[in-house]
Protein backbone atom coordinates (compact mmCIF):
# COMPACT_ATOMS: atom_id res chain seq x y z
CA UNK A 1 0.00 0.00 0.00
CA UNK A 2 1.02 3.79 -0.73
CA UNK A 3 0.60 5.40 2.51
CA UNK A 4 -1.70 7.99 2.85
CA UNK A 5 -2.18 11.27 5.09
CA UNK A 6 -5.50 10.42 6.67
CA UNK A 7 -4.07 6.55 7.01
CA UNK A 8 -1.00 8.24 8.41
CA UNK A 9 -2.63 10.49 10.73
CA UNK A 10 -5.49 7.39 12.18
CA UNK A 11 -2.46 5.37 12.96
CA UNK A 12 -0.63 7.93 15.05
CA UNK A 13 -3.83 8.60 17.40
CA UNK A 14 -4.61 4.74 17.40
CA UNK A 15 -0.94 3.76 18.46
CA UNK A 16 -0.27 6.85 20.70
CA UNK A 17 -3.82 5.40 23.13
CA UNK A 18 -2.60 1.44 22.39
CA UNK A 19 1.12 1.62 23.02
CA UNK A 20 2.37 5.10 24.26
CA UNK A 21 -0.54 5.50 26.63
CA UNK A 22 -1.37 8.91 25.30
CA UNK A 23 2.39 10.29 25.84
CA UNK A 24 3.40 12.01 22.83
CA UNK A 25 1.32 15.30 21.98
CA UNK A 26 -0.06 15.50 18.38
CA UNK A 27 2.35 17.08 16.13
CA UNK A 28 2.40 18.10 11.92
CA UNK A 29 1.99 15.19 9.67
CA UNK A 30 2.93 14.89 6.06
CA UNK A 31 3.78 12.75 3.41
CA UNK A 32 6.86 13.16 1.36
CA UNK A 33 8.36 11.78 -1.58
CA UNK A 34 11.71 10.51 -0.06
CA UNK A 35 13.81 7.83 -2.10
CA UNK A 36 16.26 6.33 0.82
CA UNK A 37 13.40 7.27 3.90
CA UNK A 38 10.11 5.46 5.11
CA UNK A 39 9.87 7.61 7.47
CA UNK A 40 11.62 10.76 9.83
CA UNK A 41 11.45 13.05 12.74
CA UNK A 42 12.39 16.23 12.03
CA UNK A 43 13.05 19.16 14.77
CA UNK A 44 14.57 21.54 16.13
CA UNK A 45 16.60 22.08 19.41
CA UNK A 46 17.77 25.02 21.23
CA UNK A 47 20.60 25.37 24.36
CA UNK A 48 19.39 24.68 27.75
CA UNK A 49 22.30 25.25 30.29
CA UNK A 50 24.48 22.04 29.36
CA UNK A 51 22.05 20.46 27.51
CA UNK A 52 19.35 21.02 24.43
CA UNK A 53 15.65 20.61 24.25
CA UNK A 54 14.05 19.48 21.31
CA UNK A 55 11.26 21.13 20.14
CA UNK A 56 8.87 21.54 17.09
CA UNK A 57 8.23 18.23 15.63
CA UNK A 58 7.14 16.80 12.44
CA UNK A 59 6.90 13.16 11.44
CA UNK A 60 6.68 12.67 7.26
CA UNK A 61 6.29 9.00 5.92
CA UNK A 62 7.24 8.18 2.43
CA UNK A 63 4.55 7.85 -0.64
CA UNK A 64 7.23 6.44 -2.67
CA UNK A 65 7.73 2.45 -1.31
CA UNK A 66 5.13 0.19 -2.29
CA UNK A 67 4.78 -1.90 1.15
CA UNK A 68 2.42 -3.73 3.36
CA UNK A 69 0.14 -2.51 5.54
CA UNK A 70 1.89 -4.20 8.65
CA UNK A 71 5.09 -2.51 7.34
CA UNK A 72 4.03 0.97 6.76
CA UNK A 73 2.43 0.77 10.15
CA UNK A 74 5.61 -0.66 12.03
CA UNK A 75 7.33 2.62 9.79
CA UNK A 76 4.90 4.94 11.42
CA UNK A 77 5.85 3.18 15.32
CA UNK A 78 9.41 3.59 14.71
CA UNK A 79 9.32 6.94 13.93
CA UNK A 80 6.97 7.79 17.33
CA UNK A 81 9.92 6.09 19.47
CA UNK A 82 12.34 8.46 17.96
CA UNK A 83 9.47 11.00 18.88
CA UNK A 84 8.69 9.96 22.36
CA UNK A 85 12.55 9.64 23.22
CA UNK A 86 13.03 13.40 21.97
CA UNK A 87 10.24 14.74 22.77
CA UNK A 88 10.32 13.51 26.73
CA UNK A 89 14.14 15.05 26.53
CA UNK A 90 15.58 11.10 27.13
CA UNK A 91 19.20 10.77 26.72
CA UNK A 92 20.54 7.52 24.30
CA UNK A 93 23.49 6.34 23.21
CA UNK A 94 22.90 6.81 19.54
CA UNK A 95 20.04 7.75 17.33
CA UNK A 96 18.99 4.16 17.51
CA UNK A 97 20.58 3.37 20.58
CA UNK A 98 20.21 1.06 24.31
CA UNK A 99 16.60 3.04 25.01
CA UNK A 100 15.71 3.09 21.22
CA UNK A 101 16.48 -1.05 21.50
CA UNK A 102 14.72 -1.40 24.81
CA UNK A 103 11.18 0.83 23.58
CA UNK A 104 11.64 -1.27 20.24
CA UNK A 105 11.88 -5.14 21.73
CA UNK A 106 9.39 -4.02 24.34
CA UNK A 107 6.39 -3.10 21.57
CA UNK A 108 7.63 -5.72 18.90
CA UNK A 109 6.80 -8.50 22.36
CA UNK A 110 4.41 -6.68 23.58
CA UNK A 111 2.19 -5.60 20.73
CA UNK A 112 3.13 -8.31 18.05
CA UNK A 113 5.08 -5.62 15.94
CA UNK A 114 8.05 -6.32 13.66
CA UNK A 115 10.01 -2.90 14.17
CA UNK A 116 13.19 -3.04 12.98
CA UNK A 117 16.28 -0.67 13.07
CA UNK A 118 17.23 0.14 9.01
CA UNK A 119 20.42 2.48 8.40
CA UNK A 120 19.90 4.44 4.95
CA UNK A 121 22.61 5.73 2.92
CA UNK A 122 22.19 8.55 0.20
CA UNK A 123 20.56 8.03 -2.98
CA UNK A 124 23.56 9.63 -4.63
CA UNK A 125 26.24 7.22 -2.67
CA UNK A 126 23.92 4.10 -3.87
CA UNK A 127 23.99 5.38 -7.65
CA UNK A 128 27.73 5.72 -7.18
CA UNK A 129 28.54 2.76 -5.50
CA UNK A 130 30.21 0.14 -8.34
CA UNK A 131 31.86 -2.44 -6.35
CA UNK A 132 30.96 -5.86 -7.36
CA UNK A 133 29.32 -7.46 -4.27
CA UNK A 134 27.39 -10.70 -4.26
CA UNK A 135 23.07 -10.44 -4.36
CA UNK A 136 19.90 -12.57 -3.99
CA UNK A 137 17.91 -10.60 -6.23
CA UNK A 138 13.95 -11.84 -6.16
CA UNK A 139 12.13 -10.44 -9.37
CA UNK A 140 8.27 -10.33 -8.75
CA UNK A 141 5.27 -9.61 -11.01
CA UNK A 142 2.23 -8.13 -9.23
CA UNK A 143 -1.14 -8.92 -9.95
CA UNK A 144 -1.50 -5.87 -11.69
CA UNK A 145 1.65 -6.57 -13.72
CA UNK A 146 3.75 -4.46 -12.34
CA UNK A 147 7.60 -5.88 -11.78
CA UNK A 148 9.20 -5.43 -8.43
CA UNK A 149 12.56 -6.60 -6.51
CA UNK A 150 13.88 -7.12 -3.37
CA UNK A 151 17.37 -7.71 -2.90
CA UNK A 152 17.57 -9.97 0.19
CA UNK A 153 20.30 -9.91 3.04
CA UNK A 154 21.68 -13.22 2.86
CA UNK A 155 20.89 -14.42 5.80
CA UNK A 156 17.05 -13.57 5.48
CA UNK A 157 16.52 -15.49 2.03
CA UNK A 158 14.38 -18.44 3.38
CA UNK A 159 11.74 -15.73 5.44
CA UNK A 160 11.75 -14.00 2.05
CA UNK A 161 11.09 -16.70 0.30
CA UNK A 162 8.43 -18.12 1.99
CA UNK A 163 6.92 -14.68 3.11
CA UNK A 164 7.15 -12.54 0.25
CA UNK A 165 3.95 -14.56 -1.56
CA UNK A 166 2.22 -13.83 1.81
CA UNK A 167 2.68 -10.16 2.01
CA UNK A 168 1.63 -9.37 -2.02
CA UNK A 169 -0.26 -10.90 -4.39
CA UNK A 170 1.73 -12.03 -7.03
CA UNK A 171 1.84 -13.36 -10.55
CA UNK A 172 5.56 -14.93 -10.29
CA UNK A 173 8.61 -14.59 -7.85
CA UNK A 174 11.73 -15.60 -9.65
CA UNK A 175 15.06 -15.74 -7.56
CA UNK A 176 18.56 -15.07 -8.81
CA UNK A 177 21.86 -14.43 -7.71
CA UNK A 178 24.02 -11.54 -9.34
CA UNK A 179 26.98 -9.39 -8.98
CA UNK A 180 26.18 -6.59 -11.22
CA UNK A 181 26.90 -2.92 -9.40
CA UNK A 182 23.04 -2.13 -10.58
CA UNK A 183 21.98 -3.69 -7.13
CA UNK A 184 24.13 -2.03 -4.99
CA UNK A 185 21.62 0.73 -4.96
CA UNK A 186 18.57 -1.70 -3.43
CA UNK A 187 18.94 -1.80 0.24
CA UNK A 188 19.73 -5.82 1.94
CA UNK A 189 16.37 -6.31 2.90
CA UNK A 190 15.73 -7.89 5.94
CA UNK A 191 11.92 -7.93 6.10
CA UNK A 192 9.41 -7.98 3.07
CA UNK A 193 9.72 -5.61 0.79
CA UNK A 194 9.51 -4.64 -3.18
CA UNK A 195 10.76 -1.93 -4.78
CA UNK A 196 8.81 -0.91 -8.17
CA UNK A 197 11.09 -0.77 -11.50
CA UNK A 198 11.03 -0.62 -15.18
CA UNK A 199 11.06 -4.51 -16.42
CA UNK A 200 13.43 -3.82 -19.33
CA UNK A 201 16.26 -2.03 -17.25
CA UNK A 202 16.02 -4.88 -15.23
CA UNK A 203 16.15 -7.46 -17.33
CA UNK A 204 19.56 -5.51 -18.72
CA UNK A 205 21.16 -6.00 -15.90
CA UNK A 206 19.48 -10.00 -15.13
CA UNK A 207 21.24 -10.95 -18.38
CA UNK A 208 24.54 -12.61 -16.49
CA UNK A 209 22.58 -13.71 -13.30
CA UNK A 210 22.25 -16.92 -12.52
CA UNK A 211 18.76 -18.16 -11.79
CA UNK A 212 18.37 -19.83 -8.37
CA UNK A 213 15.87 -22.81 -7.20
CA UNK A 214 14.67 -23.32 -3.58
CA UNK A 215 13.05 -27.08 -1.96
CA UNK A 216 12.06 -24.97 1.19
CA UNK A 217 15.91 -25.83 3.14
CA UNK A 218 18.63 -25.12 0.40
CA UNK A 219 19.10 -22.29 -2.49
CA UNK A 220 20.95 -23.73 -5.32
CA UNK A 221 21.49 -22.88 -8.86
CA UNK A 222 18.73 -23.66 -11.40
CA UNK A 223 19.68 -26.31 -13.33
CA UNK A 224 19.16 -26.02 -17.06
Amino acid sequence: MTPSLAFVQTKFIEFNTLIFKGALNPLPIRIGSSKTRLGSISYKRRKQGNTFEFYDFKLTISKRFDLPKNEVEDTIIHEMIHYYILSKQLHDTSPHGKLFRQLMDHINKHFGRHITISHHSTGEERATDTHIKEHFVCVTVLTDGRTGLTVSAKTRIFQMWRNLPKYYKLQKMTWYWSIDPFFNQFPNSITPRIYLVDAEKLNSHLKDAKELECDGTTFRLKKD
